[in-house]
């Protein structure tokens, strides 16, 4: 979707850190606010002006957290299918191990990447379902996602979760920028209606779409009507 967003915008993606090719730093800038104060950091390096921030999945609170707390810097936001309340702490189990101390890091760089190539497939069935992902896909996101630097990333990220998002949830009345939020009906990862209609209801100048047949990865398989909604959302926030 980013290169189809690119024949017609100017399109920047940010990796969160430790994911894709960034570095992991320290666990405390692993939290939605760090997070959206490290991409303003690099919007105004940019010289970028009121962007349309666009989060997937987790990336959602951070482009929540983003329009908390830099309402005049930024135009618009679209959350595809993004993580905008946790009422319990996540599961985190095989996340969990880097955060042991001593045996933690060892089982890191030893058993994360031939358990998690195992675990891989369901993992991306799941968020891919109603459709079948990518193979390509699989095959390139699971030897980035598993290597030692990057889960360490999301296991400390999964430590924030809980915290991060209830400091904000409580406060996205406040948010008046216009906001598209769209979900799958078919999600398997989150609840559209907790984390979609619970948010539009929330927001005083938002807009909500379902999509019928559309699983957690609705960018990939739905990316001609988010793409409709970027121009819609464009025009809205003029």
């Amino acid at each position: 979707m980013d290169d189809d967003i690119a024949d017609k915008y100017e399109a920047i993606a940010f990796d969160r850190p430790g994911y894709g090719y960034s570095n992991c730093i320290d666990s405390g800038k692993l939290t939605t606010k760090q997070q959206a104060k490290i991409i303003n950091e690099a919007i105004n390096k940019l010289g970028i002006e009121k962007p349309i921030i666009i989060g997937h999945s987790y990336g959602g609170a951070v482009m929540l957290q983003y329009l908390l707390d830099y309402p005049d810097q930024v135009r618009g936001g679209i959350s595809l299918a993004g993580v905008s309340y946790v009422d319990e702490p996540p599961t985190e189990s095989f996340y969990a191990l880097p955060r042991f101390p001593v045996i933690g890091p060892l089982l890191t760089h030893t058993l994360v990447l031939p358990l998690g190539n195992i675990m891989a497939p369901t993992i991306y069935e799941q968020a891919f379902s109603p459709i079948e992902p990518p193979e390509r896909y699989v095959e390139v996101i699971s030897s980035l996602y598993m290597r030692p630097e990057q889960f360490k990333a999301t296991s400390y990220e999964l430590s924030h979760m809980y915290d991060s998002v209830n400091l904000i949830s409580d406060n996205y009345k406040q948010i008046t920028t216009p906001v598209t939020i769209i979900f799958g009906d078919s999600d398997q990862m989150l609840d559209y209606e907790e984390d979609g209609e619970r948010l539009h209801r929330e927001l005083p100048n938002s807009k909500y779409m379902l999509i019928e047949n559309g699983g957690h990865k609705i960018h990939h398989s739905h990316s001609n009507i988010i793409l409709d909604e970027l121009d819609e959302l464009v025009e809205r926030s003029k």
